[in-house]
C-alpha cells in the first residue's frame, strides 16, 4: 500500500476506506489492516531508504554534478564540494520572478478588475459563452484564441487573461447590449490601462517561459535575463503612468530582497563561460547599472572564476571539454542589442 500511495499520490487515509479494506480482505482473509499513521511511517521509511541509496550512488561518481537540498548538507559534511560549497546554491529563477511580479500586481487590482470579472461572468455559463461567440462573429472578428481566466495563484495567467481579451474588446461592448445583467463591461480607460500593464508584463512572461525550457541549457541565460528585468523595473519607476510606476516600485523592493544588483555569482560565472559573451557581457551589464561600481563587481566575478578553476586544476586530472549552447540562438541576442557596439573601458 505504501508504494501505491507514493506512485499514485494517494492520501494516507486511503488505507482506512472500507472499500479498500474489503478488497484486501477478499484477496487475503488473514490480512491485517493498518491505520493512516502506520502508512505514513512506512512511506517515510521507504523515502529515507531510497535517499541513502541515492547518496551512496552520487558519492561514488567521480565527475562534478549539480545537487539540490537536502543533499547539499550531506555533501558538505563529507567535504565533496569545490570551494567549500560556496557556488552550489542558486535560487530558483522562476520562483523569484513569480514573487517579484505578484508583489507588483497587488497594487493594480482595481485597474484590471472589470476585465477579470467580465471574463469570469461570460465563462460562468454556457449560454453566455454562446452569446459572446455570436458577438465575435457579428463583428467579423477572428477567433484565434480562447479567453483565459485569471488565477490568483499564478501571475502569468493575469498576463494571459489580458493578452487574450484585447482582440475581443469590441465584443465585450456588444455583449453588454445583449445581456442586461452584464454590469462589469470594461471601459475604454480600462482597456488603455490594461494594455500598458500587459506590455510591462510581457518580458516577465517571455523570460519565465525561456527559463522553463528543457531542450536547451538555461544556466547561461540567468544573468542577462535578470539584468534585463532589473533595467526594466528601474526604468518604469519613473513612468508617467501611476499604475506602472507603483508596480515597478513594489517589484524593485522584492527584487532587491533576492538579487540586489549582482544576480548571484553563479549566474555571472555561467554567462562568462558562454563563448558568445564571456566577461564582456558582464562588464556591459554592470556598467549599464552603475559605472562607478562596475570594476569592483567584475573583479569579484574574475576572482570567483580563478578560485573555481584553481580547485578544479588541483583536484582533477580530467580534461574538461565544453559544448556549444543551443536551443535559443537568435532569441537571446535581442536583449543586448547594444552589446555588439560595446567597448568597455572597465
Amino acid at each position: 500500500m505504501a508504494k501505491a500511495i507514493i506512485r499514485h499520490n494517494l492520501p494516507f487515509s486511503d488505507v482506512e476506506y472500507e472499500g479498500v479494506r474489503e478488497v484486501h480482505s477478499f484477496l487475503n482473509s488473514t490480512v491485517k489492516t493498518i491505520s493512516r499513521n502506520i502508512a505514513k511511517v512506512v512511506v517515510l521509511r521507504l523515502y529515507h531508504d531510497k535517499m541513502e541509496i541515492v547518496k551512496n550512488e552520487l558519492q561514488a561518481i567521480p565527475n562534478r554534478i549539480c545537487v539540490v537540498d537536502p543533499l547539499i548538507e550531506h555533501f558538505k559534511m563529507i567535504d565533496s564540494f569545490l570551494c567549500d560549497g560556496d557556488f552550489v546554491h542558486i535560487r530558483c529563477a522562476n520562483h523569484i520572478l513569480n514573487v517579484v511580479v505578484k508583489a507588483g500586481l497587488k497594487t493594480i487590482e482595481s485597474a484590471i478588475f472589470n476585465i477579470r470579472e467580465s471574463i469570469k461572468y461570460i465563462k460562468g455559463s454556457e449560454s453566455r459563452i454562446v452569446k459572446f461567440v455570436e458577438c465575435i462573429k457579428n463583428l467579423g472578428l477572428n477567433m484565434n484564441g480562447k479567453l483565459f481566466q485569471d488565477m490568483c495563484t499564478r501571475w502569468n495567467f493575469t498576463y494571459l487573461m489580458l493578452d487574450s481579451a484585447f482582440p475581443y474588446r469590441r465584443a465585450f461592448s456588444n455583449f453588454k447590449l445583449l445581456d442586461r445583467d452584464f454590469k462589469c463591461c470594461p471601459s475604454n480607460d480600462d482597456w488603455v490601462e490594461a494594455e500598458k500593464i500587459a506590455k510591462f508584463l510581457r518580458p516577465f512572461y517571455e523570460i519565465t517561459i525561456l527559463f522553463s525550457g528543457i531542450h536547451y541549457p538555461t544556466a547561461n541565460l540567468h544573468f542577462h535575463k535578470f539584468w534585463k528585468i532589473h533595467m526594466l523595473i528601474l526604468e518604469e519607476k519613473y513612468s508617467e503612468d501611476p499604475n506602472i510606476k507603483e508596480i515597478a516600485i513594489e517589484m524593485e523592493k522584492k527584487f532587491a530582497n533576492y538579487w540586489e544588483d549582482d544576480y548571484s555569482p553563479i549566474a555571472s560565472m555561467a554567462v562568462v563561460l558562454d563563448p558568445r559573451y564571456k566577461l564582456k557581457l558582464v562588464k556591459f551589464c554592470f556598467k549599464k547599472l552603475d559605472p562607478l561600481t562596475c570594476n569592483e563587481k567584475v573583479s569579484v566575478v574574475e576572482d570567483n572564476l580563478r578560485r573555481l578553476f584553481k580547485e578544479y586544476k588541483t583536484t582533477s586530472d580530467v580534461e574538461m571539454v565544453g559544448s556549444n549552447s543551443h536551443g535559443c540562438d537568435g532569441e537571446m541576442l535581442d536583449d543586448v542589442e547594444e552589446f555588439d557596439m560595446f567597448e568597455s573601458p572597465c
